[in-house]
């Protein structure tokens, strides 16, 4: 989910490679996705056009999203959680790799505010 070019699934793949992929983003993200396919693992990953504000196409073993959550509020994120339920299976997984600030008062302000400005950039 919001693979772009499938850098992160062509890792993965490489050291696993009965694994297959299924990289979704938007078609203006994904379209040279696989001209950047390394040929060790281009038949086990396919790019598919999807935005995750919409509902799930795909049932998946794991839905794995890579700094996409803090770009979002609660409201987006939760919807694009709900979006998968559709096409997951008692076994399906979901994967989140993000950023998470730290809390309050825990770092030296300039760091905090400078982080906290950012987040606040991000938001929709």
């Amino acid at each position: 989910m919001g693979g772009s070019w499938g850098s992160v699934s062509q890792m993965i793949a490489r050291k696993h490679k009965q694994l297959r992929f299924v990289v979704q983003d938007l078609a203006s993200v994904i379209s040279d996705g696989p001209s950047k396919l390394d040929p060790e693992v281009a038949g086990r990953i396919e790019f598919m056009e999807h935005s995750f504000f919409e509902p799930q196409k795909v049932i998946a073993n794991v839905y794995l999203f890579r700094l996409i959550f803090h770009d979002y509020s609660d409201k987006y994120c939760t919807r694009i959680l709900k979006n998968l339920i559709p096409k997951m299976t008692k076994a399906s997984k979901i994967v989140i790799v993000d950023a998470i600030l730290p809390l309050p008062n825990t770092s030296p302000k300039v760091v905090e505010k400078n982080q906290r400005y950012v987040v606040e950039l991000l938001q929709p």
